[in-house]
């Protein structure tokens, strides 16, 4: 049986996965806003720098394994 995790709880886990990989999750748009955007920063001096934008849940969390995976040596 496949476990089905409600809108915040993922968003919970993108956040937590992110702030490992030295990145953070920046909301755009209200609570029901139909336009509402996820961007994901990494954080760098002097600035932060803009890694992407995904409209969806499942496509930020795949941003964020994308962007804050490491490899193996």
């Amino acid at each position: 049986m496949v476990a089905a995790y409600s809108d915040l709880t993922k968003l919970k886990h993108a956040k937590a996965i992110a702030k490992e990989g030295g990145c953070f999750i920046v909301e755009l748009g209200g609570f029901n806003d139909p336009n509402k955007a996820y961007l994901l920063y990494r954080q760098c001096e002097p600035r932060n720098v803009l890694v992407g934008k995904r409209a969806s849940l499942a496509g930020l969390l795949a941003l964020v394994k994308k962007a804050t995976a490491t490899a193996e040596a």
